[in-house]
């Protein structure tokens, strides 16, 4: 559903290119938005709802995401070998 709203978008988006975001009244005032307009708006409304259903935000991104703590580099020194009971 995704795909074909988005394709729905694309076929908008040049029909606003070709011609134009608003239509004219017979005065050549701009009278209401073009169709192609009303259907890129109803297409971008429905690829978020949808988009958020399947995990496609930021946020969603940003939950996958664990921060670890970094591991501590060992240390080598020639003290552990005399072994005074306690980490060196």
């Amino acid at each position: 559903m995704y795909c074909i709203y988005y394709s729905m978008f694309l076929q908008s988006e040049k029909l606003v290119a070709d011609n134009g975001m608003w239509l004219e009244d017979k005065y050549g005032q701009l009278a209401k938005r073009s169709p192609g307009a009303v259907q890129m708006d109803s297409c971008v409304k429905n690829m978020k709802s949808l988009g958020h259903d399947l995990g496609l935000t930021f946020d969603s991104g940003l939950r996958q995401i664990t921060v670890e703590e970094p591991e501590k580099p060992k240390q080598d020194s020639p003290l552990k070998e005399v072994g005074f009971g306690a980490d060196v």
